[in-house]
């Protein structure tokens, strides 16, 4: 029970010191103009954690924003009009679409 007592203490110390030290980092990247609102802003941080889980593990953690290519080229995701399944042939144009880009075509050509 003793060692439980401990474990939750420093549990609770622990997270007031993280949780205290976001405003602080916060604060001082925003000395100029502060917003209260971004008191507990984490953009910096993911941005960090992004960056070396990348590098550490060659793959993004936002799968459908960014998907890792080979040679670690950067491929927009999904979630960008499904950008890379058009390409691969996932979604295919129906025939209205195949038509005007046709004619755009020809209209270039011409």
């Amino acid at each position: 029970m003793k060692h439980k007592k401990i474990t939750i203490k420093y549990f609770i110390v622990i997270s007031i010191l993280i949780i205290g030290t976001l405003p602080t980092i916060n604060f001082f990247q925003h000395v100029v103009k502060y917003d209260f609102k971004k008191i507990f802003n984490t953009e910096k941080i993911e941005m960090y954690v992004n960056y070396g889980f990348y590098k550490i593990f060659n793959q993004s953690l936002e799968q459908n924003s960014v998907i890792t290519g080979k040679d670690d080229f950067l491929f927009l995701g999904g979630k960008y009009d499904n950008v890379l399944h058009k390409t691969n042939g996932i979604f295919r144009p129906t025939n209205t679409e195949i038509n005007k880009w046709t004619d755009k075509l020809k209209n270039i050509q011409a």
